[in-house]
């Protein structure tokens, strides 16, 4: 697979992961929280999905460039690909918080973006 694939499969992929996780926090702020909502559980494996994806295109991409070690900067971005991953968690646990945790959502892409643009360490 060429480089560009990667590229679009990953910005595709992250596309799809920020509505997801938007999504989700969305129920929770709304007061739909039951598990047994059909659309929820959509949203939930749609989420899942995704993150497979970022992580696949991400490795990939990776590849492509010829990086074979572990960069700091690419730690960094698989702590935050954790971090995406726990959201859903942190929107239970901090239902009262939810608009500020979903805030963080964009914070924490803004800085991902940073590192792959700049790869400043």
């Amino acid at each position: 697979m060429s480089y560009t694939f990667y590229k679009v499969l990953h910005l595709s992929s992250l596309s799809f992961l920020l509505i997801s996780t938007s999504a989700m926090f969305f129920f929770l702020i709304l007061g739909n929280k039951h598990v047994d909502n059909p659309k929820r559980k959509l949203v939930s494996i749609l989420h899942g999905i995704t993150l497979v994806l970022v992580l696949v295109s991400g490795f990939g991409l990776l590849a492509r460039l010829g990086l074979h070690n572990m960069p700091t900067w690419v730690i960094a971005k698989l702590l935050i690909w954790v971090y995406f991953g726990a959201l859903p968690m942190f929107a239970k646990k901090f239902a009262s918080k939810a608009l500020a945790v979903w805030f963080s959502l964009g914070v924490f892409f803004s800085f991902a973006a940073y590192l792959a643009i700049n790869k400043p360490f």
